[in-house]
């Protein structure tokens, strides 16, 4: 096949043809397609409408059914679906809603090289794009057959910064987050965020004339714990009061909102203890817990709204199936662990070792989810994931899932698994942030395309002259973590719970990732980069991010171990290496200064590093107590 020439001595033959009424999404992809061929050639091409008369060289945005009298104008495309071809000098690029910007962007990136990976800080939770365009002197197109491209998982999110930049998502394929007064919303085509059960209810709204609406727990009926501010309780679900209620705002919520398919009905967060009344105790009682009056109750409302999806979740309390039948009110029933049809559950792994396989691991845990998932698979709903790639108490400390993250996608798509949700950082920094991002995007997409090869992408367009020493750093990371024994690597532990990563004992240095020997290494790698890039730039920054957290993970295991006789001298010479600054050579003193080199390099960043863990705790106090030995043994 010969190559299309698109652009040479500074101009271009091609034109844009769009509809002859377009909407916004054919505006937008017509608007970014032309935005990103001056950034790249730094010309514009001519923009016409299907009604206008053909041009040779044409390059045709969505439905023009004037052009697409070669075949696409029929093909059925699901939600994000797009396709690329070519005939002739004639680029045909369509797709279904936004799936046409997922096609303008994969002919961008794929035949103009146009890479967008990433945000360099935030102005609240808005991220700050710096994506790089290649300046091209000349761009040839290699001639392509039809190309269909179709996403493994249908919504494929990731809480990120650069997950909150359209551009960023358009790109790599994710599903958009929706950003409102400066602070995540809703999620693509959801109505309602998650937890919202009780905020529909109204909190404590009804307890002076419906008590019997509220929990009954040890012993009376409380609206105690459900409050906007602190809401870990859900109401009565036994009380056909509380339906209707419930019922009536979420029918409000959809008439404010009749474009959004999917609406949330979820428990609260933090749930430990739920209704134990007559009618829901015996209930409750039975394998299932909480489940057996959660899901009939879903069950219930989604047959009043046959026409959305109502999604709910499968969650710590409920992570269990229900095993009592859905009784309706014309005394029709639904057997017990069966779901309406337009019923969503979004199950969440909380507890399993996160650095190992859901799909092949011999931990209890992990077994009991995969007979939980299986079941759930078999309910007669639609299956959504949502998984965790951090430690929430510690988001500076490198927490690798990406060398499990193919084996597991593949098992959750053969389960019918639908939809994606992994809970990284929100506006905060954490390890690996920008790359955890990338690679499940990736691989959201496509659960079988090359690891290896999307971090070496990431590598080279990201880490710029340090690339190939951040690649070591990575893969290595990711080598070690896959033959890591040292314990739970657990999402939801608080202080303390990653200390047993950095073992201090020689006989398991090889199976603990951060090990004296493993550290070690890994900073070979961060400070060999860091020195083949210039100073204070992005790349140095992106790279200065990773020692940093590294650092942390010193900090931690100074405070922990240092102090005790029975730990190898090699690892305190290692962990209070730090000495002659401000607070001497003592032992104290040099971790004293290792916690303040952690804070200077924190806060000398731009944007600087603040809050370190999920409940907004600051670098400053976090250093203070390391110091005075607050909560530390």
């Amino acid at each position: 096949m010969k190559n299309i020439p698109f652009y040479k001595d500074g101009k271009s033959n091609y034109v844009i043809v769009q509809p002859s009424s377009p909407d916004q999404i054919h505006q937008d992809a017509v608007q970014l397609l032309n935005d990103e061929i001056y950034k790249a050639c730094s010309i514009t091409l001519p923009v016409i409408t299907d009604n206008e008369s053909p041009q040779y060289h044409e390059i045709i945005i969505g439905n023009c059914p004037n052009r697409n009298t070669v075949f696409g104008s029929t093909i059925l495309l699901d939600h994000d679906e797009f396709y690329l071809f070519n005939k002739d000098s004639k680029i045909y690029i369509n797709g279904n809603r936004r799936g046409l910007m997922l096609g303008v962007s994969y002919f961008l990136e794929n035949y103009l090289k146009v890479k967008k990976l990433m945000v360099t800080g935030r102005n609240g939770a808005q991220p700050i794009e710096c994506f790089k365009v290649k300046s091209l002197p000349e761009v040839y197109i290699t001639k392509f057959n039809f190309n269909i491209q179709k996403p493994a998982f249908s919504y494929r999110w990731v809480v990120s910064q650069e997950a909150y930049s359209k551009n960023y998502s358009n790109f790599n394929k994710l599903s958009y987050w929706d950003i409102k007064v400066m602070q995540p919303a809703a999620l693509e085509d959801s109505g309602e965020s998650v937890h919202n059960l009780t905020r529909l209810f109204g909190y404590q709204t009804h307890f002076a004339s419906h008590p019997e609406y509220y929990p009954y727990i040890n012993g009376s009926r409380t609206s105690e714990l459900m409050t906007e501010t602190q809401c870990h309780r859900a109401p009565c679900l036994s009380q056909a009061g509380v339906f209707d209620i419930v019922k009536a705002a979420l029918q409000a919520k959809m008439d404010e909102k009749p474009d959004k398919p999917i609406w949330n009905l979820s428990q609260p967060d933090g749930m430990t203890d739920y209704c134990q009344c007559s009618e829901c105790a015996p209930k409750h009682a039975l394998p299932g817990g909480f489940s057996n009056t959660l899901f009939p109750f879903i069950n219930r409302m989604a047959k009043e709204f046959p026409d959305k999806i109502i999604k709910t979740l499968s969650y710590v309390v409920s992570d269990h199936i229900h095993t009592v039948e859905t009784v309706y009110s014309n005394e029709n029933i639904l057997p017990a662990g069966k779901v309406e049809p337009n019923v969503m559950i979004i199950y969440c792994p909380t507890i399993n070792n996160k650095i190992k396989s859901i799909a092949s691991s011999n931990e209890l845990i992990a077994g009991t989810y995969r007979e939980m998932l299986y079941k759930w698979s078999q309910s007669g709903g639609k299956l959504f994931i949502w998984e965790y790639l951090v430690n929430f108490s510690y988001y500076l400390f490198p927490f690798p899932t990406l060398h499990i993250l193919q084996e597991n996608l593949k098992y959750y798509k053969s389960l019918g698994v639908s939809s994606f949700f992994a809970e990284c950082s929100s506006t905060e920094d954490s390890a690996l942030r920008s790359l955890n991002t990338y690679a499940y995007a990736r691989l959201l997409w496509n659960p079988d395309d090359d690891l290896e090869g999307i971090i070496s992408d990431f590598c080279k367009n990201y880490y710029g002259t340090g690339y190939k020493e951040m690649f070591q750093y990575i893969t290595t990371l990711l080598k070690y973590a896959n033959n890591d024994n040292s314990g739970v690597w657990n999402s939801m532990g608080g202080t303390g719970s990653m200390i047993g990563h950095a073992n201090p004992v020689l006989s398991v240095e090889g199976t603990t990732l951060f090990s004296i020997k493993h550290l070690k290494e890994f900073y070979q790698y961060i400070d060999g980069a860091l020195a083949k890039v210039n100073i204070n730039s992005n790349e140095w920054a992106a790279i200065k991010r990773e020692q940093i957290c590294l650092k942390q993970v010193e900090v931690e295991a100074s405070c922990t171990y240092a102090h005790r006789l029975s730990t190898n001298q090699d690892f305190f010479d290692y962990f209070t290496r730090y000495g002659g600054g401000n607070y001497g050579n003592t032992p104290k003193g040099k971790i004293q200064n290792r916690c303040y080199d952690l804070q200077t390099d924190c806060l000398s960043l731009n944007p600087p590093i603040e809050n370190i863990n999920g409940t907004g705790r600051k670098i400053t106090p976090y250093v203070t107590d390391v110091i005075n030995g607050a909560g530390y043994n």
